[in-house]
């Protein structure tokens, strides 16, 4: 009884499920528009596929100025489209802040490992200068 339950709420989660035009976008589209579509459909052909995800994020970083268009910033999606119930709400945030709790940690590694290179490179060039003063020293007596 308890499977019966649980594949007719995959069914109707199915039957929910709302897909993007399967055409390929006019290529003449603006780029941001293409990627968003081919995003949507991947993840919509994931929730057909993985009925235990409730919901996605997908954040878009552009190279250079690109981040401050008015380009498409990213997606946020449930299984019939726009997230608007509470649960899946809270769980997207709260699935962010671990994400972002991840970028906090490699961003101080990062920031760690940059010093500890920075202090070498320092290191080596006061070695350097020492060295070149010792061997290049005037005795003052003379």
């Amino acid at each position: 009884a308890e499977d019966a339950a649980a594949n007719q709420a995959i069914s109707a989660l199915q039957a929910e499920v709302t897909q993007p035009d399967t055409i390929e976008p006019d290529p003449t589209a603006p780029f941001d528009q293409i990627l968003k579509h081919r995003f949507q459909q991947a993840i919509f052909e994931s929730f057909v596929r993985h009925h235990e995800l409730r919901s996605v994020v997908v954040v878009f970083d552009y190279h250079n100025e690109l981040n401050e268009s008015q380009a498409v910033k990213g997606l946020w999606l449930g299984p019939t489209g726009e997230i608007r119930d509470y649960p899946a709400i809270i769980g997207s945030f709260r699935q962010t802040m671990a994400m972002a709790g991840t970028q906090f940690q490699r961003t101080a590694l990062l920031q760690r490992q940059v010093d500890r290179e920075l202090f070498e490179r320092l290191m080596a060039i006061k070695k350097h200068s020492l060295d070149e003063y010792q061997e290049n020293k005037v005795d003052p007596t003379t």
